[in-house]
């Protein structure tokens, strides 16, 4: 009899957490701010803060109570919830690169989430513009064995306008001519950069035919072996906030050279992120680090992603024998918009292989 009496207040209990009324959001004011963040942000709607079942609910003489305060998510990361209630919630937004981001609203006391998403409700800064990571630009970068590396990026347009896309916008209120503009209609284009490591592509919000891009990485010396290897590009609202990123099944063999890529889309804001090294078919961590990303401020339109290399061979406590290793960056909580990727050279054919992660 005891048993079926708990069973049943646990089936009543988790009925209750969720069936949480999905929030509503209304209005956003004001709906822009600087990138340093820290602006008062007032989010009107309905179903915005937990519902707490009775059952659930805290007694009366406890102090304070402890219920779980409306999660709120400016492009993924946190802001700092200064008040809530049902149909209204005070914020106080978090730090983001120029542009515009999502904003959501979880009220989820217990069970699934549940959230309401406003896709780009809030402009950070005055820029306008979606931002995309070139994550490798080469032009001509001599390698080992005489081999000579260069990337070609071409992006496609398939809308019946011309859209905008830069390399670099000036840091000012007012834009001044970019150095190179392109997005023709219904055409083929090559974005050009002025240096080699890594970039940000600015270009128009386009909601139904987004612009295409391809970007391979080429062995000028090897042309008739194969035709390169291609890299993804990373649209802003691909990164990692929050949440670690894997890349599985990375090569360790001796005859292999691997290197750890991370960056920082926000820009070089400074911060530490976590880098660990596993066995790939178990939990067992054989290495580890702490990466140090470049410091810097929020700015409306970084030039620059935040970047950082590392050859995780050479972490201290890596095992000989080891053939293949799974690697994490990052962290659950960690507010920086991030990605990564692995990049793999056969020694003896300088063939590349990347490893990215899955969302």
């Amino acid at each position: 009899m005891r048993i079926a009496i708990r069973i049943a207040i646990f089936v009543l209990l988790t009925t209750a957490a969720v069936a949480q009324p999905r929030p509503v959001i209304e209005s956003i004011e004001p709906g822009s701010g600087p990138p340093a963040g820290g602006t008062t942000v007032t989010i009107r709607g309905k179903n915005l803060a937990p519902f707490i079942s009775p059952l659930l609910a805290p007694k009366p003489q406890c102090t304070p109570c402890p219920a779980k305060p409306t999660v709120v998510l400016f492009g993924g990361k946190a802001a700092v919830v200064q008040s809530y209630a049902p149909d209204v919630v005070v914020v106080k937004t978090p730090p983001n690169a120029g542009g515009f981001y999502d904003v959501q609203v979880d009220n989820t006391y217990l069970g699934p989430a549940n959230p309401a998403v406003l896709p780009r409700a809030f402009q950070y800064g005055t820029n306008p513009y979606d931002r995309v990571l070139v994550p490798v630009i080469a032009d001509h970068i001599p390698g080992a064995f005489g081999s000579i590396w260069t990337t070609e990026l071409v992006g496609r347009n398939d809308n019946d306008r011309n859209v905008f896309v830069t390399t670099y916008i000036p840091e000012i209120v007012t834009l001044e001519p970019p150095p190179w503009t392109g997005g023709e209609a219904k055409s083929t284009f090559r974005p050009q950069f002025r240096a080699n490591g890594a970039g940000f592509l600015y270009l128009d919000h386009v909601e139904d035919r987004p612009l295409a891009f391809n970007l391979r990485v080429r062995d000028l010396s090897r042309q008739s072996e194969n035709w390169g290897t291609e890299v993804p590009l990373v649209r802003s609202e691909d990164a990692f906030v929050g949440r670690p990123m894997t890349m599985l099944n990375v090569p360790y063999e001796p005859e292999s050279r691997i290197t750890l890529r991370i960056y920082d889309l926000d820009g070089p804001t400074g911060g530490l992120v976590p880098v660990t090294v596993f066995h790939n078919e178990t939990n067992l961590a054989i290495a580890s680090t702490i990466v140090h990303l470049p410091e810097g401020a929020y700015t409306n339109t970084p030039t620059l992603p935040g970047y950082v290399e590392l050859d995780p061979k050479a972490l201290p406590g890596l095992l000989i024998g080891v053939d293949r290793v799974r690697i994490q960056v990052g962290d659950v909580g960690l507010p920086k918009r991030l990605w990564a990727m692995v990049s793999v050279t056969d020694l003896e054919t300088q063939q590349v292989t990347v490893i990215t992660p899955q969302k």
